[in-house]
């Protein structure tokens, strides 16, 4: 009797999913069939090694880890955050092959808020050698001036020197700097 039961249950669930999976409009129009395609995927690709990468002394990640490499799978949300040394300002996360070509708009990474220096993100595409970077910047900074505010008998046509922590873009016009003079407000280009 128990296994006459248990036949029948087998065979009432067996026909109840297929007339429930055979319905055709099921699938249409919905997201399920992409949802499962997903998962399906996912299951398959196994875990994903995304390279974390950054300007040297730029910062540091904090998360997902804050080892070089982290293993996800596809499509599963994980979070990003980087913390900045204060002499950079952070840009924008970019999406990078194993080359080193920013692939960013290409789909491979879709990012909550790609601005953000904590934000999340999922690997929609998976390719050897995937990257994120954190684009970050040094800010320009004045380190030196010569001559200086405490030299004296300095001629009016001596040449004024600002020297910065890193390269500042090299301008053939007079459109690459300003001068302020703070007694009268005045600005020349």
């Amino acid at each position: 009797m128990n296994l006459l039961k248990r036949s029948l249950s087998i065979l009432f669930t067996c026909t109840l999913l297929f007339s429930f999976f055979s319905c055709e409009n099921f699938f249409e129009g919905s997201s399920l069939l992409k949802d499962l395609d997903k998962e399906l995927e996912s299951a398959a690709t196994g875990e994903v090694v995304i390279n974390l990468k950054a300007l040297n002394s730029s910062g540091s990640y904090n998360r997902p880890t804050n080892d070089k490499e982290y293993s996800t799978k596809l499509y599963k949300s994980f979070n990003l955050e980087y913390e900045i040394n204060n002499e950079y300002k952070f840009n924008c996360w970019k999406v990078l092959d194993s080359d080193g070509n920013d692939i960013t708009d290409k789909g491979y990474v879709e990012f909550e808020n790609v601005e953000d220096m904590t934000t999340s993100a999922k690997i929609l595409k998976h390719i050897d050698g995937l990257t994120i970077y954190a684009d970050c910047y040094l800010i320009p900074k004045v380190v030196s001036i010569t001559p200086n505010n405490t030299n004296t008998g300095v001629t009016w046509d001596t040449d004024i020197v600002i020297t910065f922590n890193k390269p500042i873009i090299n301008c053939e016009d007079d459109n690459c700097y300003t001068i302020f003079n703070e007694a009268t407000g005045d600005e020349k280009y």
